[in-house]
C-alpha cells in the first residue's frame, strides 16, 4: 500500500473580489479587497483599519527559490493572471493534490488571516462567513 500524505498546512488564495461579491450589502463598502498598488505596483489587501500588504507572497508556491526571486522582482504586477488556479479553483486543486500525491489537506485562508484585526466584529463575522461559505461550495 502507498503512503497517503496528509498535508496539514495548506492555504487557499481567495479571489480578489470574494469579500466584495459575498459580504451582506450593509458590509460592501467596506468589504476587504484586493487593488491595485497605484505608484508602487503589484497588488495589495486593503480592509477598513489594516494596514495594506501585498499579495504577491500569496503565488509563491510551487517556485524555486531562484523563480520565487524573479517573481518578486517583477512577476508580482501579474498576480493571479500567472498564479497557479489551484490556489482557489476546486477542480485544480484536485489535480494538483493528485500531482502531489496529497490525499487530504487542512486548509487555511491566505489573505483572510489579516481579518482577525479587524476592529468591527459585525464586518468580521460576515466576512469570516463570506469565507467560510466560499470555501464550503
Amino acid at each position: 500500500m502507498a503512503q497517503q500524505v496528509i498535508s496539514a498546512d495548506s492555504h487557499m488564495m481567495e479571489p480578489a473580489d470574494l469579500w466584495v461579491e459575498r459580504v451582506d450589502a450593509k458590509f460592501k463598502d467596506d468589504a476587504p479587497r484586493v487593488v491595485k498598488n497605484e505608484g508602487k505596483g503589484g497588488w495589495v489587501f486593503i480592509a477598513p483599519g489594516l494596514p495594506p500588504f501585498p499579495v504577491a507572497g500569496g503565488f509563491a508556491a510551487g517556485r524555486s527559490g531562484e523563480e520565487l526571486k524573479e517573481f518578486m522582482k517583477k512577476g508580482q504586477d501579474q498576480g493571479y493572471i500567472t498564479a497557479r488556479p489551484s490556489g482557489w479553483d476546486p477542480a485544480e486543486r484536485l489535480k494538483d493534490q493528485d500531482i502531489d500525491g496529497v490525499r487530504a489537506e487542512v486548509l487555511y485562508t491566505t489573505l483572510g488571516m489579516s481579518l482577525f484585526g479587524l476592529h468591527n466584529p459585525d464586518l468580521q463575522r460576515a466576512c469570516f462567513k463570506a469565507y467560510n461559505d466560499w470555501l464550503a461550495e
